[in-house]
């Protein structure tokens, strides 16, 4: 051993004088012929680095730490070689078993965050170096946080429900980075989603319910590590994989709105996004999973890079409650949006339809609507994706679609909403009143008031489940809305046969138009009712008087183009009469 341990200082000796040629010699002889000793192999891990011998320097390291599984100074030189020669992710392995047995080791943290960052993994290498404090504040600059209500918190909880008892808290390992969950096991308290809201910690929870039934699902996107080796250190790089990445999120909600959808994308970290779906019921995870399934495969159809199989750059995977291991599945937290990220301090934030962050992140919890996924997984299913082109045309049923094509009212109150404005009530009155009558489960009137900002989908649930069934008149719109009518001619004309009273709806769904009671007449009314009903009767004959004599004049514009007195139709003959500057109309059967 000490001879062996002479050519080691015997090889140094070289070095100090200059002679590498004779160092070089006296390390590829004897080098392999050392004892097990880790002291030893360490040394000439030195010695094949100052000769630029990266290979045996590995080599001699990982001879030591085969020998001495606990040899601080072989983890850090491996560390350093694998760094300076691109292979970061190796790097990373030896410094995590470095700062597991010396968490105090700063230059080994300080080469992990380095490690980090050029992998692109900004916020790892911040929580390693304990540098969590955002660049871009200033102490003299206060903050002040948007105060969180019951209805938002209960809202959020409703959302996100999973495990009937136990879920975890997030948390980073200062020695390595990495993320860890620690389980509680009681059930989600309202506290827990303020505190998560509010950044004092940040929550995680388990989707599947006892009865294998889950509330919602997602689908998340990021840069897989692979690609993070290969581009190390290029940051412009990976800035333009982010935007691609932003503007294919953005791009599937918006095809999942255009089939009838909602979908929610969320800029979860740095390169990392999700898209949620939330279902308006508990429904089997199998199902939740093959809905995923089934609306990646229309995005690939529509030619969403994110979505396509295979493709190089990014990394899709659907967010559910379990996750293969083995021959079998392991459940898995999911952490939950709007909490900060305890590896980057940054906060995961909804974006809208341009890909910005919203101002107000807790309204958003407000709009965000659930779904029936049967009634989506069966339109998916029944999509043509050979021939699928998305559009940006928000399609409806049809009785809708017919009601906005025959009442300018109706359409104007429609193309509001979707330039983003917001409703006054009287619209909405009028818009509840028509088409809320016509929606069978309430996702039409959803559709059109979740682009207003005012939008709440609680609000419009509890208001549209206590509608009437009594149609809005036209008189009615017409006294709500009167500049509304006045500037885009509302003068429909319409059979009322059956003393029903004129409403929108009769375009569409008579049989939805109740008669009017305004024709009977009861003895004995009081003075107030009987004031009332009047006012009512005289203006809407007014209203129909106008419109009269509005037809009037196109019919004997007619009538003097074609040169004719009479035209019939469907029974009916109209005839103009004129005496002394005056015209009369007639009507008679034929």
């Amino acid at each position: 051993m000490k001879l062996l341990d002479h050519h080691v200082r015997l090889a140094r000796h070289y070095l100090d004088i200059g002679n590498e040629d004779e160092a070089r010699k006296t390390v590829l002889y004897w080098r392999l012929k050392a004892p097990m000793v880790d002291d030893i192999h360490f040394r000439w891990g030195e010695i094949c680095e100052e000769l630029g011998m990266i290979r045996p320097a590995m080599d001699s390291y990982s001879r030591a730490l085969k020998i001495n599984p606990c040899h601080e100074a072989s983890f850090f030189r491996l560390a350093i070689l694998y760094s300076d020669t691109g292979n970061f992710k190796r790097s990373i392995h030896f410094l995590k078993k470095l700062l597991k047995r010396n968490p105090n080791n700063r230059e080994a943290r300080e080469l992990l965050a380095e490690n980090y960052e050029k992998l692109g993994l900004v916020g790892k290498a911040k929580a390693i170096s304990k540098m969590l404090e955002i660049s871009d504040t200033h102490p003299h600059e206060r903050y002040f946080p948007q105060s969180l209500g019951k209805e938002q918190v209960g809202k959020f909880k409703d959302l996100f429900s999973g495990r009937e008892v136990g879920f975890a808290i997030v948390s980073p390992d200062q020695d390595t980075g990495d993320i860890t969950y620690q389980y509680v096991p009681t059930p989600i308290a309202p506290e827990h989603v303020e505190k998560h809201l509010s950044g004092e910690i940040t929550l995680a929870i388990y989707p599947l319910r006892s009865d294998n039934t889950v509330r919602f699902a997602g689908i998340s996107f990021r840069i897989p590590s692979r690609v993070r080796e290969a581009y190390a250190g290029q940051e412009s790089f990976f800035t333009l994989l982010g935007e691609k990445m932003r503007s294919g999120v953005i791009g599937l909600a918006k095809l999942a709105k255009s089939v009838g959808i909602p979908a929610f994308p969320e800029e979860y970290d740095y390169h990392v996004y999700r898209l949620w779906f939330f279902f308006d019921q508990f429904e089997h995870f199998i199902r939740a999973k093959n809905f995923l399934k089934e609306f990646l495969s229309l995005a690939t159809s529509a030619g969403n890079d994110l979505a396509k199989a295979g493709q190089s750059h990014y990394a899709t995977e659907l967010i559910l409650p379990t996750r293969s291991l083995g021959i079998g599945w392991k459940e898995h937290p999911v952490v939950l949006p709007l909490g900060l990220n305890r590896a980057t301090m940054k906060r995961s934030l909804f974006l809208d339809v341009d890909g910005k962050p919203f101002e107000n992140q807790l309204k958003v919890i407000l709009r965000c609507r659930p779904f029936p996924l049967r009634g989506a997984l069966k339109r998916l299913r029944h999509q043509d994706t050979t021939r699928f082109h998305p559009t940006d045309k928000i399609s409806f049923p049809h009785l809708v679609e017919q009601l906005m094509a025959k009442c300018p009212v109706i359409k104007h109150i429609i193309s509001k909403a979707f330039s983003g404005h917001i409703l006054r009530s009287e619209e909405k009155v009028a818009l509840f009143y028509t088409v809320g009558l016509l929606d069978e489960n309430g996702e039409t009137i959803h559709r059109i008031l979740e682009l207003t900002p005012d939008y709440n989908y609680r609000k419009v649930k509890n208001q549209w489940e206590r509608l009437k069934k009594n149609p809005v008149s036209c008189v009615r719109i017409r006294s709500l809305l009167p500049e509304v009518t006045a500037s885009i001619n509302c003068s429909c004309v319409f059979d009322l046969t059956g003393n029903k009273y004129p409403s929108p709806l009769l375009h569409v769904v008579p049989q939805l138009v109740p008669a009017s009671s305004e024709g009977a007449v009861p003895r004995g009314l009081r003075l107030r009712e009987a004031a009332l009903r009047y006012i009512r009767l005289r203006r809407h004959i007014e209203e129909e008087m106008r419109t009269l004599r509005r037809l009037e004049e196109e019919l004997d514009r007619h009538f003097t183009g074609k040169n004719i007195n009479e035209y019939a139709i469907k029974g009916v003959r109209i005839t103009r009469e004129s005496e002394d500057n005056e015209t009369r109309w007639q009507l008679e059967a034929t």
